[in-house]
């Protein structure tokens, strides 16, 4: 039904624009808090925007908004003072009117954005992301990994296009020791809003593949330093913090430390830094192991200057023992010759005195006084003839152990072992120190002889080594 107390959509809309311009009039510019579900800047310089409000991810109210050109000067201080470019998601303080239009219905006109609002958000959002893995238990799992000592098959989580995809590239494929690396891309966006998932599906991927790789690498150089968000993100974090092989972060910022970071292992500044980190490391291992083999070739110089100095002895001693041995058995057996001798001596007198004796008792005694002495006589002779016998077996059994201990410390038989004798001008060597480049030797071998000359010979912490 027909009233005529109606008014046209146009008049409605006028009261409307009237009654805003008055209450804005009275109240002046207003501070309004919201989140970015929508920006974009048209090709005019106008920011065109779409605010919401949210309560348990619902969205409970929504208001466009603009930045004209003119006021764009507020962009660009939010985004130095930040280090953010204006994003869905981002909450914004921000200060304007309320403008209505008949056509164009209820927008916010923005004159000024709060940074100082934005930063305190960003960090109290890094911190929620910090708190949040500390409560899980998993950050600084990815540090507690061993990083090998020569990591050659590096995974890198990066964009194929970017700049510090081609600085790692360069340094790992040109350094300057000539190292090889084997290295995969995993291609991830390392920018904008779908950033932080991609990098997270990219290191899952990685983690799948975890035994092929030593390390892994996340690098994000050149441009812009103002779209890491990402790398605050939780999901980028925990896929670092749940990858099984160290990873390594050079994603090119100078501010502090990003959640990322805080989860890798290891942080490099940029991705240049990072492929000189893995090219020390191999170098740091390199130097130990020539280390390592210098430090053995000298124990092993040691150990046989050691062994040769000893030869040298015992074989001095081998020289020296037959003779002193033919020497003491030479004087046990004319000790003993002599010892037998007089012996003898002795009782052939007491028995010549003794048949002395008895003869000229016969010519005094009769026949019976002949038997007692003859029968006195026959004991001494046969005990003489016993006595000698068993002195004369023994001194032969000891020449005989004398002259087996001669044969076998005979200088021929100890060659025959396979032991030589190296004499300079007739007199056996025992000092290589003694010895000068170009001297003949002679080296006594059991079947023949054989003559060298020096070509080298060197005196090393006074143990003589001699090089021929």
């Amino acid at each position: 039904m027909a009233t005529a107390n109606h008014m046209t959509l146009s008049q409605l809309n006028k009261l409307i624009r009237a009654t805003i311009a008055e209450w804005m009039s009275d109240a002046g510019d207003i501070w309004v808090l919201a989140e970015l579900a929508e920006c974009r800047q048209h090709t005019s310089g106008h920011w065109y925007l779409n605010l919401v409000e949210k309560k348990a991810d619902s969205v409970v109210a929504s208001l466009s908004a603009v930045i004209w050109s003119r006021e764009a000067g507020t962009v660009n201080d939010f985004v130095r003072a930040t280090g953010q470019r204006l994003a869905p998601g981002m909450a914004v303080l921000m200060r304007g009117r309320v403008d209505f239009h008949e056509r164009f219905g209820l927008k916010l006109i923005i004159s000024e954005l709060d940074a100082t609002y934005t930063l305190g958000e960003m960090a109290r959002k890094r911190q929620e992301v910090i708190e949040r893995l500390r409560r899980e238990g998993i950050l600084g799992r990815n540090g507690a990994l061993a990083l090998p000592v020569a990591p050659q098959r590096v995974a890198v989580i990066s964009s194929g296009q970017a700049a510090g995809y081609g600085d790692l590239m360069r340094h790992l494929t040109g350094n300057p020791h000539g190292y090889v690396f084997h290295t995969t891309l995993f291609e991830a966006a390392m920018q904008g809003d779908a950033a932080e998932q991609s990098v997270a599906d990219a290191l899952a991927r990685v983690s799948r593949r975890a035994a092929s790789f030593d390390v892994a690498v996340v690098i994000r150089g050149g441009g812009s330093q103002i779209d890491l968000n990402c790398f605050d993100g939780y999901a980028v974090a925990a896929a670092i913090c749940a990858c099984p092989v160290p990873v390594i972060t050079g994603i090119g910022h100078d501010r502090d430390e990003s959640v990322a970071d805080l989860a890798a292992h290891t942080r490099a500044k940029t991705p240049t830094d990072a492929a000189q980190m893995l090219v020390a490391r191999i170098n740091e291992f390199e130097q130990e192991v020539d280390a390592a083999i210098t430090l053995a070739a000298k124990l092993a110089a040691a150990h046989l200057n050691g062994d040769r100095v000893e030869l040298t002895g015992v074989w001095g001693r081998f020289a020296v023992a037959p003779t002193r041995l033919m020497s003491a058995w030479s004087a046990r057996v004319a000790s003993g010759t002599a010892a037998f001798a007089s012996d003898a001596s002795r009782h052939l007198r007491a028995g010549a005195m003794a048949l002395d004796q008895s003869v000229r008792g016969l010519n005094r005694a009769p026949t019976l006084r002949l038997a007692v002495l003859d029968a006195r006589l026959a004991p001494v002779v046969e005990a003489l003839a016993s006595r000698g016998k068993r002195r004369l077996q023994s001194e032969s059994e000891q020449l005989g152990a004398c002259e087996r201990n001669l044969s076998i410390m005979d200088p021929a038989n100890v060659l025959k072992r396979g032991f030589s004798i190296t004499r300079f001008r007739g007199a056996a060597v025992t000092d290589p120190a003694t010895l000068r480049h170009g001297a003949t030797l002679e080296t006594e071998l059991y079947r023949g002889t054989v003559r060298s000359k020096i070509v080298k010979a060197e005196v090393d912490s006074g143990q003589g080594v001699l090089d021929l």
